[in-house]
């Protein structure tokens, strides 16, 4: 066989294995549109009921639950933490269950996936008021609570207490910072404590930001979840965080 007609068959070859690829993407996202409908069109009994619903092929799932009996409608709203112990997609997403006036949950919104293989956990510290908070730590010195309230028929950010350390056992100096956000009035409080030396120094400031609407549904469990990008009149708040200045 020519080098020309091998050349010709093997991108023959290497064209059908892209649409298929293409053709199993597309049905993939079909099939999670399909399944994110049929969710939203089923109404369950409680929040065991929803885990056993979204459960895929081959994966464990654990979950934890909290209700909320004094939200602004007077339905009692269910939050559900659902960890996935799946080799293949271990980490944690987020529900938000809604009651109806036939006394069933229906799901209002998911978060994103937080893939739990950099050592990620997290857990639910409490719902009440309409308000979710969502408690996240991480081993690179990252841990944050964040929270969010039921505000147009949407699960939206509005407050972080989130802290940051790059301080390690064998330094004799470093720095963590905590950082306080209002995100429906901008303000922000930074608390940084440079640690070692001859004795520890504590900085206290503020600043003001023109604050982003972040939704539970772009939740990705990211320790700059909401703050990338946004500029302050001190710097850029991610960095500010992270005690760069």
């Amino acid at each position: 066989m020519s080098s020309s007609l091998l050349g010709l068959l093997t991108m023959q070859s290497a064209k059908r294995k892209i649409s298929q690829m293409k053709y199993l993407t597309t049905c993939m996202t079909l099939l999670a549109l399909l399944l994110a409908q049929k969710a939203e069109a089923t109404s369950f009994k409680d929040a065991s009921s929803f885990v056993s619903f979204t459960k895929q092929n081959g994966e464990v799932l654990a979950y934890e639950s909290i209700a909320d009996d004094y939200n602004n409608d007077g339905k009692d709203d269910i939050a559900v933490l659902i960890h996935s112990t799946n080799p293949s997609r271990s980490g944690y997403q987020i529900a938000v269950l809604i009651r109806n006036s036939s006394n069933t949950l229906d799901l209002l919104e998911m978060s994103k996936f937080g893939d739990s293989s950099n050592g990620l956990s997290a857990k639910l510290k409490e719902k009440r008021n309409g308000s979710l908070f969502v408690h996240v730590d991480l081993p690179s010195g990252f841990s944050g609570t964040y929270q969010f309230k039921l505000i147009n028929n949407a699960m939206t950010l509005i407050g972080s207490e989130i802290h940051l350390s790059s301080c390690k056992s064998d330094q004799d100096r470093c720095a963590a910072v905590d950082t306080s956000t209002n995100f429906l009035t901008g303000n922000i409080v930074f608390h940084k404590k440079i640690i070692g030396g001859k004795e520890d120094i504590n900085l206290w400031s503020k600043d003001k930001i023109d604050p982003p609407r972040c939704e539970l549904k772009n939740f990705d469990f990211d320790p700059y979840f909401c703050v990338e990008n946004i500029k302050t009149s001190n710097g850029m708040l991610d960095a500010l965080m992270r005690g760069e200045k």
